[in-house]
């Protein structure tokens, strides 16, 4: 059973991070060679890669291994329905380098892995916003892509 739990919540974990891969073109998204590059504005949830999961599963008890994988789900999840309903694009991404180009091309590049931080506002005449999903704040996120 425990095996069974595990493999349905990295299952739905890995399901909802690879949803929005069909639609880089629609977002000038893209990922080549472990680098995601966005271009324009956008939220970029950042999600473990299939090692990180397998650590996490090593490291912690079965009962907060699956409540931290249903904390990492539901929190962007609840963003992405706000997002959803606001226009902005959102995508997922666990590559491990991001390279964010701003206004006037000029490169911000992010070690996922370095960042505190689950979630990325990207505007590309501002500066990103790093914070975790379970801090998502509408009001804030419309002011940052100026909706207000």
């Amino acid at each position: 059973m425990k095996g069974l739990t595990i493999g349905l919540l990295l299952l739905l974990s890995i399901s909802i991070s690879g949803q929005n891969k069909d639609i880089t073109d629609t977002i000038q998204g893209e990922s080549s060679e472990g680098v995601f590059t966005v271009r324009q504005d956008a939220v970029i949830f950042l999600w473990p890669d299939s090692a990180e999961y397998a650590y996490m599963e090593a490291t912690y008890s079965e009962d907060d291994f699956v409540e931290i994988i249903s904390d990492m789900n539901w929190y962007p999840m609840i963003a992405s329905e706000t997002l959803d309903s606001l226009g902005i694009r959102h995508f997922d991404c666990s590559s491990d380098t991001l390279l964010l180009i701003s206004t006037g091309n000029e490169p911000i590049i992010l070690l996922r892995k370095k960042l505190d931080a689950d979630m990325i506002l990207f505007n590309p005449g501002k500066k990103p916003v790093l914070q975790h999903a379970i801090e998502f704040d509408e009001r804030k996120t419309k002011a940052f892509f100026d909706l207000e």
